[in-house]
């Protein structure tokens, strides 16, 4: 449940109910209740909550946008870095070379700006720094 009246006595009155009939409850202006409704930023191979447990929902949205403004291709990352990945544990015996050249990789600014315009392109430039094919 969650209670986001204009009146906190309201929202508390709520919350009071919720917790003797042992409902979750989330109060918007009052008291803190029990659930936390993080902010959320997703793609479609990504999810990534952030809460500030109430203290600052402003804070968690602010995360949340940088997020998503700055891993704007994030998607186009994870698919980059599995497609590597699967290649590298055919062609590079120690774990930790493939893990160092995968964390190169990711954060690369090049590799970053051509996700912008072309997975193939992000791919092309990855392979020709990092793995050498």
């Amino acid at each position: 449940m969650i209670a986001a009246l204009p009146d906190k006595v309201q929202n508390n009155r709520i919350g009071k109910i919720c917790k003797k009939k042992k409902i979750f409850f989330n109060n918007a202006d009052g008291d803190s209740g029990d659930l936390i409704i993080p902010a959320v930023s997703s793609g479609k191979y990504y999810a990534v909550a952030v809460t500030t447990l109430g203290k600052s929902p402003a804070v968690s949205r602010f995360v949340r946008e940088h997020i998503d403004r700055k891993f704007a291709d994030l998607d186009g990352m994870i698919l980059l870095q599995e497609s590597l990945r699967r290649d590298l544990k055919r062609s590079e015996p120690l774990q930790e070379r493939r893990s160092a050249m995968l964390h190169k990789i990711i954060n690369d600014p090049e590799i970053w700006e051509a996700l912008v315009r072309s997975q193939k392109e992000a791919e092309t430039i990855a392979r020709r720094k990092y793995l050498h094919d």
